[in-house]
């Protein structure tokens, strides 16, 4: 089998345990406070929390006692939406909100203790509410090495199937590097722009599909669209796959060190297009130029292997969406999904994990599955999962049925660490050191904040709290 370099690190030993650090409870709660984890800044972990239109910026300290809390008192009512881009020494927070009809793009500068650096300034203003395509009416982008950041709003344009896609790029020091615009056609309102991805050379990269039909999960058409960074010129490339019809849950990264653009897909076949192939295809970065187009076949053993429930052989992927995409400049890469479905109650399921791994060679080389089931029994924040790359390994963060007490009946779900090493062997790993099984985690809000530790929010009693997930407490290899 061949070597994941991206799993691998020469220099690094494996860690066999995890420290687990808590926050005090600030009297936040989980249902009433919007947050973001922003990481660390400064040697500071920065958290964003804003409850009932009361903006402030958590500082704690690399142990997770809080330092301060500082009120925002620059932001306006009736804020919609709140991004941020951590460089490190500071931290870009851009903010959109209404006032008087109008919507308001500004961003500000905040310091390592949330102290405002510079003052805010608006980076746009929409006249128009009523033509923005989707519920964020600008969307925040950064490139890998974040020395380009973009705000991008798409319009439709009035009494035409047109949409207009505007643009304004900056270096990190929010020097404007080019303002565009970018007119593109549409087939139905469902067909939008999505998917959106930048280079470190401030490329633009998405996709526009139209679905088979309404509110179907597969497009009978799709396109990867390229606008060069100082630039209005467009550039496409149809995604072409010969009796398969790419699902709509795909992803698309834009990789620097390999120069290469990733589009990734599962497939439907037959009739009835059940998932039976994995589209890949890879572009250059500059000119999106086409490399490779593989579908690679998804065979009845490997569904067999995968099966769950009491569905058909043939439907075993179905339910599954593309999440997430690792990959390195030899061309290796991983595939993450997770079986994502609506039951008759109108409730949505997370439940298994696939993971698939390609070779340079575009070869299906291995496959395995995290079983879960998440269903009405657990309530929306503490679903799905997180998936943490510390460089030797990858970490599947979820909620799983444990028995709590020895000779008891009593079962609580409990944070679950599953492992995938460079050995390409895939284990539940021993519960976490020091961890309070009666603390609930929601997993998928957190964020790997350095190489080797997570912040992930947690409940304790009716109170938000945070705690950091530290793998190189064994070796001695985490740091901020």
């Amino acid at each position: 089998m061949a070597t994941i370099l991206f799993l691998l690190a020469a220099t690094l030993g494996t860690s066999s345990a995890q420290r687990v650090t808590y926050s005090a409870p600030l009297g936040d709660n989980i249902r009433t406070t919007t947050f973001d984890i922003l990481g660390f800044c400064g040697g500071n972990l920065l958290v964003y929390k804003n409850a009932y239109s009361d903006y402030r910026i958590s500082v704690y300290d690399s142990r997770l006692k809080i330092r301060d809390e500082v009120a925002l008192k620059f932001m306006p009512s009736g804020v919609s939406q709140a991004d941020f881009v951590n460089l490190g020494d500071r931290v870009l927070m851009y903010y959109q909100y209404t006032h008087r009809r109008d919507l308001y793009c500004d961003y500000v500068v905040l310091g390592p203790h949330g102290e405002v650096l510079e003052a805010p300034r608006t980076i746009d203003r929409t006249l128009h509410p009523d033509r923005v395509v989707g519920q964020i009416p600008y969307h925040v982008l950064y490139s890998g090495d974040r020395s380009r950041i973009m705000i991008l709003e798409v319009l439709r344009v009035e009494d035409s199937l047109t949409y207009r896609i505007r643009t304004f790029l900056y270096d990190d020091s929010m020097q404007l590097v080019a303002a565009g615009s970018l007119s593109v056609p549409y087939l139905e309102e469902t067909d939008t722009p999505r998917n959106f991805c930048l280079s470190d050379q401030g490329g633009l990269y998405f996709t526009m599909g139209h679905a088979g039909e309404p509110g179907g999960n597969y497009y009978s058409s799709l396109t990867v669209m390229y606008k060069p960074p100082r630039t209005n010129e467009i550039r496409e490339r149809t995604v072409s796959v010969t009796d398969a019809m790419v699902n709509t849950g795909l992803v698309l990264k834009a990789s620097d060190r390999s120069g290469s653009l990733w589009l990734a897909a599962l497939a439907g076949e037959g009739r009835a297009r059940d998932v039976g192939a994995i589209v890949l295809q890879r572009y250059t970065l500059e000119g999106l130029r086409p490399l490779d187009s593989r579908l690679i076949t998804l065979t009845d053993s490997l569904k067999e292997v995968m099966r769950s429930g009491a569905g058909a052989l043939r439907q075993t992927f179905d339910d599954y969406r593309l999440t997430g995409l690792v990959t390195d400049e030899k061309g290796h890469a991983m595939l993450v999904g997770e079986q994502r479905y609506l039951d008759p109650d109108n409730v949505r399921h997370y439940d298994h994990i696939v993971l698939f791994e390609i070779s340079p060679d575009y070869r299906l080389s291995g496959a395995w599955q995290i079983s879960k089931q998440q269903g009405p029994e657990m309530e929306p924040p503490y679903v799905s999962f997180l998936m943490v790359n510390t460089g030797h390994a990858l970490h599947f963060l979820i909620n799983k049925y444990h028995r709590v007490f020895r000779f008891l009946n009593n079962f609580r779900y409990i944070l679950t660490d599953y492992r995938f090493g460079p050995d390409h062997t895939l284990e539940e790993m021993p519960l976490f050191r020091g961890l309070d099984n009666k603390i609930r985690w929601a997993t998928r809000y957190g964020r790997q904040v350095s190489r080797e530790k997570v912040v992930i929010p947690c409940v304790s009693g009716q109170g938000l709290i945070f705690a950091m997930i530290d793998y190189g407490a064994a070796t001695g290899t985490g740091g901020d």
